[in-house]
């Protein structure tokens, strides 16, 4: 345990010390003092020890009560054995901690299922006991009397009656429990005729406790019959009569199953209707003429939740409980799913009217007042301070939104529709259906040629989808914190259409307050192709508009765009967006009625914003941390590149891009190509062979060594692929397999022979008797995710597939005269044989992201699964044989003597750079904005790289790639101060609402809830100032001078 130290008077001022430790920095709060001769020196030294850096704070005003507390209280000094870390048990070592317990704790659960040695009841203890409650806290035993007295309150627990040899299921009804309404539980005055009949009903309950030796048994439940299957495993429960004096038997559904209770109406002249009496219970009636069902309040929220965060149907649910009700009959349970699904939506309803203050008022909600939009996104009149558009950084009202469809949330063709009800329509986040059904019959979709890369959105946007009227739906959310924008959100009737997504575009920036936003940014996978005619369509809608002077501006998501041409990157990568930050978002992947399907669509997009919302401190928090990192990192990249670069070439950089970005909001997305390197695209091997083959020619010298070349490194990848092909048989392959691995080691055995025969031809004069060839990878260690060393068979030396081949590159020391001018030839084959298998995985590496993203990703079946893994073990099949043949050619370029800076340029492929890129095919994971390329992306496969003039444009390229990144950090830093004041102003904005629906109400209930409304969003303001103004105190960015002054203004105020 850490040593406390006593310590001398306090002062008035106070140091912040850091410390830094094996677990890390650790900050400490000390009063400063002049120094006293009642000091002690060795507590000096014990508190400088570690020390890094001190900070004063200003000077606090004295307290009586502080200046009594030394000041060295609050400081903790460590030992050395306090400083070892210390891991915590994982979850395997919890797992091994419990083996030896696994029997004690099935012996005391089995326990569990005897009565106890005391067989009186836990309660009274006079009468023995004959129940025992499984949900009541111990699991007591009692007697039926305390059994009926202790649940009035409590008439939904489960009990158990004692058979005499085991415990089977029982009901409380059973013990005379009954629910009375109109008095708050207790029994209405003008229904005491109840009472006899439950006296009846307890005089009759079995005795079903057998003789244990206990003494003083009651006379009158020594004789009573057993209870039939009614009321064991085989029954459900339900009271053999269909009222109980008059009470009705009624179905209650509550979260730990379905009940059969009799229940009370109050009598009483002033007695309200009887669904008024049941919804002040807490009890939801599924019909309201006669009322043989209802849902506990309870079971209704336990239901939106499970739905909302597990996605359960309501199907499964209801399984749930019946399974509860009666684990070995649960068909046994009435079936009450259609009462569950309509009094569930009718429940979620109601608590959207509630939550957005609709009880408050007479108005009826309109288009988008039932949604909740982001607490953090600048919003003029909600989050705003009134003076914000004097704000030099105009920028940071910027608004951005992303785009995108999902194909999962069809709804498949329902027979009676005429029928349908729909009780929302617009108030959410699904658009009105009649403007944009009327949108989409006067809108014809304009087949546009593409000229980017065959994207899915763009090649399916037609497609139908059988038996389904909407086949899934476009989806718009803001950019940096993913929630959804109300009324925005469009059905598709096909394929994905601009027509559908243009109105859903336009109803987002209506309805999310962007009339003064300085500029919008739109993110959208397939923007190249999309945003090309955007206004135009826009102009010629009938039911679209754009404000005037609307500066939009078009972007793909970051890593998307490494699914499109190359010139998409600099055009539209939000890195080179001014304003856009460092940006993230997710979106919703979700049968019922289409309007059902409409209401859940609205309930859980409305749910993922709640939850963005309440996220929103610690979110916002954890970026600041991250950003005081990031930003540091992106400038020292910066500064590092931009050392040897002159000022003239710094200055005319800058003014590039300041004219690119200028040109691209006049709508010239081309002038970003400067972010695009412009070199040589990858020469195919055999045209280097056919340019050196000319050259031979020519020259009339060595005529035929480059064709020899090319025998022996075609040769070299046969080679590979027969050891890959011998290894995967393995260890023990049948007569069938051995058949072909001779027959091909045949056919290769006879092409190593020509080549032999060739080289004597070319070079007479070269003996090779005695030459030790150097060795080359034949691609054992290149292995497939699916494929284990412990099962592949082992290929020895000596055979044809790993004979050596001479080669220039193959022949160990220095190279005889004659084929010195043969092994320039091969450096320059070996180098088009490097590009092109560098090429090879690039193209089917992507060809495996875009396979896990867009085919596995929406197999809706086995079968289209199973093919989709086929396809990409294909993909990885190609893969992996590009990357022999790139062994073998940057074996050979570094035994050939190659440059430094080309032996630089082919580094060595590691397996884990090897992989599916995860930001194409799940771009909104954790840590997918962070992600790094491997390096072979980073190269310009194909370019001369001994070009003067490409290395040039590489520089400046990379140069402003750097400086773009360093001013998207930049500006999140700038961004995240003002996000965390606009997130505490909406919290006040929200409370400032629900004070003026107080004073609007009259009623006590609505009065109640709008001031516990009031009570949570102050809450939210509170806790989102303490934790801001804290994490504001974390500015380490050096740059940012007037930073803290910046944050603790924002925060403070």
């Amino acid at each position: 345990m850490p040593n406390w130290k006593e310590a001398s008077p306090p002062a008035d001022s106070y140091d912040i010390t850091v410390s830094q430790t094996k677990r890390g920095q650790v900050q400490h709060l000390k009063k400063q003092r002049q120094p006293t001769s009642e000091s002690s020196g060795s507590h000096r030294n014990q508190a400088k020890k570690g020390q890094q850096a001190t900070t004063t704070l200003p000077p606090k005003e004295s307290s009586p009560i502080l200046d009594q507390i030394p000041d060295d209280a609050f400081n903790v000094y460590f030992t050395p054995e306090d400083l070892v870390g210390k891991a915590a048990n994982t979850s395997h070592e919890y797992m091994r901690q419990w083996l030896p317990l696994r029997r004690q704790f099935l012996d005391i659960i089995l326990e569990r299922e005897a009565p106890p040695s005391n067989i009186l009841c836990t309660k009274c203890k006079t009468r023995n006991f004959k129940i025992r409650c499984a949900d009541c806290l111990g699991t007591p035993v009692l007697c039926v009397q305390c059994c009926r007295n202790s649940h009035e309150d409590h008439p939904f627990h489960r009990i158990e009656i004692w058979s005499g040899t085991h415990f089977s299921p029982g009901w409380l009804w059973q013990t005379g429990v009954a629910i009375h309404l109109g008095h708050g539980g207790n029994r209405c005055p003008s229904n005491q005729n109840m009472d006899q009949e439950v006296e009846s009903l307890m005089s009759t309950f079995p005795s079903t406790f057998n003789d244990t030796g206990a003494q003083d048994m009651d006379e009158d439940d020594s004789d009573v019959e057993e209870p039939d299957g009614e009321y064991g495993w085989a029954g459900s429960g339900r009271q053999p009569h269909r009222d109980l004096h008059g009470a009705p038997i009624v179905v209650v559904v509550h979260t730990n199953g379905v009940h059969h209770l009799p229940i009370s109406l109050c009598s009483c002249p002033s007695a309200p209707d009887p669904i008024t009496q049941y919804l002040q219970m807490g009890f939801y009636p599924s019909t309201y003429k006669q009322i043989e069902t209802v849902f506990t309040f309870q079971v209704l929220d336990d239901y939106r939740l499970e739905n909302l965060e597990c996605q359960t149907s309501c199907h499964h649910y209801y399984s749930k409980l019946r399974r509860m009700s009666n684990s070995i009959f649960p068909t046994s349970v009435p079936d009450r799913k259609r009462e569950l699904a309509r009094a569930e939506r009718q429940w979620r309803n109601l608590k959207e009217w509630k939550w957005f203050g609709f009880g408050h008022t007479d108005a009826i909600p309109g288009d988008t007042d039932l949604a909740l939009f982001c607490p953090t996104c600048p919003q003029p009149g909600v989050n705003l301070p009134d003076n914000w558009e004097d704000d030099e950084y105009q920028w940071k009202y910027f608004r951005s939104f992303v785009v995108d469809g999902n194909f999962v949330a069809a709804h498949q063709q329902q027979l009676r529709t005429t029928d349908d009800v729909w009780i929302k329509d617009g108030e959410g986040f699904m658009t009105r259906r009649a403007p944009y059904f009327d949108h989409l019959r006067c809108t014809t979709e304009i087949r546009e040629p593409c000229t980017c890369n065959e994207h899915r959105a763009v090649l399916d946007r037609s497609k139908p989808h059988k038996g389904c009227d909407v086949t899934g739906i476009g989806a718009f959310a803001c950019l940096r914190h993913g929630c959804y924008c109300p009324g925005s959100i469009v059905d598709f009737q096909v394929g994905e259409r601009q027509m559908n997504v243009d109105y859903g575009l336009v109803q987002a920036f209506n309805n999310t307050r962007t009339d003064q936003a300085p500029k919008i940014i739109v993110v959208y996978d397939i923007n190249c192709q999309y945003s090309k005619n955007l206004r135009k369509r826009v102009e010629a809608g009938r039911y679209l508009h754009f404000r005037p002077g609307l500066n939009l501006v078009a972007g793909i998501g970051m890593f998307h765009v490494h699914g499109h041409q190359d010139v998409c990157y600099g055009r539209y990568a939000p890195r080179f967006i001014p304003g856009a930050g460092q940006s993230d978002g997710e979106h919703y992947r979700p049968d019922m009625t289409l309007a059902h399907r409409t209401e859940n669509v609205d309930a859980h997009m409305g749910d993922n914003n709640f939850k963005k919302m309440i996220d929103m401190v610690p979110t916002l928090c954890k970026k600041w941390k991250n950003v005081c990192s990031s930003a540091i990192d992106a400038r020292s990249d910066f500064e590092l590149l931009s050392q040897s670069a002159t000022p003239e070439q710094t200055e005319l950089w800058t003014a590039s891009v300041q004219t690119a970005e200028r040109l691209r909001e006049e709508g010239n997305v081309e002038a970003m190509d400067i972010y695009n390197v412009k070199g040589i695209k990858v020469i195919p091997q055999t045209e280097i062979q056919a340019n050196l083959m000319q050259a031979e020619q020519e020259a009339d010298s060595g005529v035929g060594v480059t064709t020899w070349l090319v025998a022996g490194m075609k040769i070299q990848e046969a080679q590979a692929q027969l050891v890959s092909f011998i290894r995967r048989q393995g260890k023990k392959p049948s007569g069938d397999q051995r058949l072909q691995i001779n027959r091909k080691r045949q056919a290769l055995r006879r092409k190593a022979d020509e080549f032999q025969d060739s080289f004597q031809q070319l070079f007479p004069a070269v003996a090779l008797d005695g030459v030790d060839l150097r060795e080359i990878p034949y691609g054992d260690d290149v292995l497939g995710d699916d494929e284990d060393e412990a099962y592949l068979a082992t290929v020895p030396r000596g055979e044809v597939e790993k004979m050596e081949i001479f080669l220039p590159s193959t022949c160990p020391g220095v190279l005889p005269r004659q084929l010195k001018t043969a092994a320039k030839v091969e450096l320059k084959l070996r180098i088009a044989q490097a590009e092109n298998a560098l090429e090879g995985v690039h193209r089917e590496i992507g060809h495996k992201s875009f396979l896990f993203r867009n085919n596995i990703a929406l197999a809706i079946n086995k079968q289209m699964k199973t093919r989709a893994y086929s396809a990409v073990k294909a993909a990885d099949d190609e893969v992996r044989q590009f990357v022999r043949v790139y062994n073998q050619a940057r074996n050979a370029i570094l035994a050939l003597g190659c440059s430094e800076d080309i032996a630089a340029r082919y580094q060595k492929l590691l397996p884990e750079q090897l992989v599916a890129l995860k930001s194409i095919y799940e771009p909104n994971a954790r840590g997918a904005g962070t992600y790094s390329l491997p390096w072979f992306w980073m190269l310009q496969v194909g370019s001369d790289s001994d070009s003067a003039e490409y290395m040039d444009e590489l520089y400046w390229v990379n140069w402003m790639r750097a400086r773009a990144k360093m001013l998207r950090w930049e500006e999140e830093s700038i961004l995240i101060p003002s996000e965390m004041k606009w997130t505490t102003f909406f919290f006040h904005n929200r409370a400032n609402g629900w004070k003026t629906r107080e004073a609007m109400s009259h009623k006590a209930g609505h009065q109640a809830y709008a001031r516990k409304q009031v009570a949570m969003w102050t809450e939210l303001a509170e806790h989102a100032q303490t934790a801001f103004t804290s994490c504001s105190y974390v500015t380490l960015i050096p740059w940012a001078v007037d930073l803290d002054v910046v944050c603790n203004d924002v925060l403070m105020k």
